[in-house]
């Protein structure tokens, strides 16, 4: 599973908290991410905070990622 952990304390928002987690996921992973993995990690996670679905969604729409061979790929991701 993929390490989206938000720092406790933070003065962000949840949804911002959240979404820099997603981006800081696609930067250690190169801009690419497991779909089977990062779904199973976001079912998980969206138990406990249902906010986690609801901001990847919008992280998906907002920087156009796409399904490319099992994978979720970020495009504006600095190969």
């Amino acid at each position: 599973m993929y390490d989206l952990r938000i720092r406790l304390g933070t003065r962000l928002g949840w949804s911002e908290a959240i979404s820099r987690a997603i981006r800081d996921c696609f930067l250690r992973n190169a801009g690419k991410l497991n779909k089977e993995v990062m779904d199973m990690t976001l079912k998980a996670v969206g138990k406990n905070n249902p906010k986690y679905k609801s901001v990847w969604r919008e992280f998906k729409r907002i920087f156009e990622i796409r399904i490319v061979d099992g994978q979720y790929v970020n495009p504006f991701h600095p190969n």
